[in-house]
């Protein structure tokens, strides 16, 4: 698949990262636009069907995975994650630049594949501050939090495969670190 005029950029990052808050600026202040995913984890308060993920039942994202209409999918912490492959190639075909937040397995995929990219992953200070963000968010059971832990630790060994990496210690500063290394050009 050729880009023709757009760029897309993979982020990645172990779960509580700051990925979303990091993307979630990027596309506030630069010109950047979400790929929208699909999952079917439940929504989180607040979110969105359409605007923060694309929400599926298992068997609908099934039978979208088996008619090829995944760019990549995986299965995270027992639900699954895709990223539509129309809505990349319609953005990229128009030339926009797309922020596309997925899990290590996902990106794996997309590095594997024919897509042009830039692969960026965001590292956490110390997993103390990962703990802390993910019992912040007051959303996962106990046993969620823990496999969560257990699993960044897999997650961030995959930061080596990655183009950049930028730690999330001070969001400004990350925020503008990305930005440079990306050249990504602000709004007006």
């Amino acid at each position: 698949m050729s880009n023709s005029t757009g760029r897309l950029i993979v982020v990645s990052g172990a779960s509580g990262s700051g990925k979303t808050t990091l993307c979630d600026r990027l596309e506030r202040d630069y010109n950047c636009e979400y790929v929208v995913t699909a999952t079917t984890r439940a929504p989180r308060k607040g979110e969105v069907n359409g605007v923060d993920y694309n929400f599926y039942e298992p068997d609908e994202f099934e039978r979208r995975e088996r008619a090829g209409e995944f760019l990549e999918h995986a299965i995270v912490h027992g639900n699954y994650y895709g990223t539509p492959r129309k809505s990349v190639e319609s953005a990229l075909a128009r030339g926009a630049t797309l922020i596309l937040e997925i899990d290590t397995q996902g990106a794996a995929q997309i590095r594997n594949s024919k897509i042009k990219h830039t692969n960026l992953f965001i590292d956490i200070p110390d997993m103390a501050t990962l703990e802390q963000r993910l019992r912040g968010r007051k959303t996962d059971a106990e046993e969620t939090i823990a496999q969560r832990i257990a699993r960044a630790h897999s997650e961030i060994a995959e930061g080596a495969n990655y183009d950049f990496r930028v730690v999330n210690d001070d969001l400004e500063r990350a925020v503008f670190e990305i930005a440079i290394k990306l050249s990504l050009t602000k709004k007006k």
